[in-house]
């Protein structure tokens, strides 16, 4: 059991609450080690104190998407900073079943479940008595089950017989018999009785969903009518959902978003720092129970807009000609800039390249483009922001540091002696000084030795890692929270302390 769920569990027990993991049991080793979702029943009596220890304990409650939620259900999210996992509290305070997707029958079965719950002897948590929760288990399996559908019937019987194997082991069949007569009409009870005869099949379990059904009409949310059609569209309504977090990433949640408005993290570092992987690791640590939106603001290897994609093509094959000695425009503009810096005529030479003619029509293109992309981008950050999402931003753009760092790229033309150049220059500066008065909530930034990052990427000059390992330490961001973290350690130990940055800002 990891320390944060042990904490929540001493909590809970010291102030009396009524509750139980309700639920799959056979694995609850792996719930309480974050590895799966904790399932507990609440009394309805209990509920303040519960949400109060939560809210105590650093829990943050989701809020359901509109046609995602279910009645009595609510969702909170944990963090444990000495295992960097999340923790999800799928809390009940009614014992809701029925049609996958939709779960139409809310009982009132709570209060009779919870008063024949039992203490694991392993982990000293409440959890549902074994014959207790093979009958629970036949319920919600039955009402999933329909004759219909044969792919779906046959994964769910799959899943019923994984648990069902294990509880009938443990659990006592005369004590099931009165389970099922006290909490069901004797139709019902009498098919619970002919599942345990020999191997249940899917037949048994279609048999008992009809009276079963019966008995929990009376409990319906919907119309009878009218709960095949809400749980087919709820189902597209995920597959379309999950289309979007796989392949589209446009800012639409579709399962669990923050209550009041979405989180922005941005992470910024040089070449090599690990931007990607541990964007990579937040985006999967988040995304396990939240709508996470990510945002590329580079102009390198990441998503590209349809414009821009054929000059990046040229550019990538302009670049492997040279033998990746030149890796942008953004880059080149860099390197001259230092080279000139180094010699002694060094104010000569800057003023060369502060001419009219230093910027050359693919990167005033290749720019515009990109100032453009941004600027569209950020606007597609804020909307998700604005609903609940959480925003992961690879790079963010700045305005302090011309030609490096996802800075402005055609500030030698502020100076033109054509206005056109000069207007082009002043749009595109307007554009990145919105930008960054617009910041994240949170910047990150990977301080790595630019020896280190020369090593984990080769192909990367030098100078150019030196100029930015500078240009991102002086970088300032008035208007965010900006933590740096040393990436000169482990890589479990820096995604530990970025994980907690993060979570300390949701």
């Amino acid at each position: 059991m990891i320390p944060a769920v042990n904490a929540l569990k001493s909590s809970l027990n010291s102030c009396g609450v009524r509750y139980c993991h309700w639920k799959s049991n056979e694995n609850l080793p792996a719930a309480l080690n974050a590895n799966t979702d904790l399932d507990i029943l609440c009394h309805r009596e209990d509920r303040q104190t519960f949400r109060q220890i939560l809210g105590e304990h650093g829990y943050i409650e989701l809020e359901d998407v509109a046609f995602t939620g279910h009645p009595g259900i609510e969702n909170y999210v944990g963090h444990d900073p000495e295992t960097g996992r999340s923790i999800h509290v799928h809390l009940h305070f009614e014992l809701t079943f029925g049609t996958p997707f939709l779960k139409e029958y809310v009982t009132p079965w709570g209060p009779y479940v919870l008063e024949r719950r039992i203490i694991d002897p392993d982990s000293g948590v409440p959890i549902t008595d074994p014959t207790m929760e093979l009958f629970l288990l036949m319920v919600r399996y039955c009402l999933k089950i329909h004759r219909y559908n044969p792919i779906a019937r046959r994964s769910y019987f799959e899943g019923f017989l994984e648990e069902y194997d294990w509880l009938s082991e443990r659990a006592d069949e005369s004590e099931l018999e009165t389970i099922a007569h006290d909490l069901l009409n004797p139709n019902a009870a009498a098919r619970i009785g002919e599942v345990l005869e020999g191997d249940p099949t899917i037949r048994d379990l279609i048999r008992l969903g009809n009276p079963v059904r019966s008995e929990l009409d009376a409990y319906n949310t919907y119309p009878s009518w009218s709960t095949m059609p809400m749980a087919l569209a709820r189902k597209a309504f995920r597959g379309f959902g999950k289309l979007n977090r796989e392949f589209l990433n446009r800012p639409y949640p579709s399962r669990r978003k923050l209550p009041s408005r979405g989180v922005e993290v941005a992470i910024i570092g040089i070449d090599g720092s690990g931007k990607s992987t541990h964007l990579s690791s937040l985006h999967e640590w988040l995304s396990w129970k939240m709508d996470v939106n990510t945002v590329y603001f580079g102009s390198g290897d990441g998503p590209s807009s349809l414009l821009r994609y054929p000059l990046k093509k040229l550019n990538e094959l302009r670049s492997s000609s040279t033998n990746g000695d030149s890796t942008g425009y953004e880059n080149r503009s860099a390197d001259k800039l230092v080279a000139s810096e180094k010699t002694n005529g060094g104010d000569r030479e800057n003023k060369a390249i502060d001419t009219d003619e230093s910027v050359g029509v693919p990167k005033a293109v290749w720019s515009i483009l990109l100032a453009r992309e941004k600027r569209k981008k950020r606007r597609r950050a804020t909307r998700a922001r604005n609903r609940g999402m959480i925003v992961l931003m690879d790079r963010y753009p700045q305005n302090q540091f011309d030609d490096i760092n996802d800075g402005p790229l055609l500030q030698a033309w502020a100076d033109s002696r054509y206005r056109l150049l000069k207007r082009i220059a002043a749009w595109e500066r307007d554009i990145y000084a919105d930008l960054e008065d617009n910041s994240p909530d949170l910047v990150i930034k990977l301080h790595t030795d630019p020896d280190v990052a020369k090593d984990r990427k080769p192909e990367t000059p030098m100078t150019n890692l030196q100029r930015k390992s500078e240009v991102i330490e002086s970088l300032a961001y008035e208007n965010s929270c900006v933590v740096t973290v040393d990436t000169h350690r482990d890589i479990e130990d820096v995604l530990k302390e970025i994980k907690k940055t993060v979570w300390d800002v949701i």
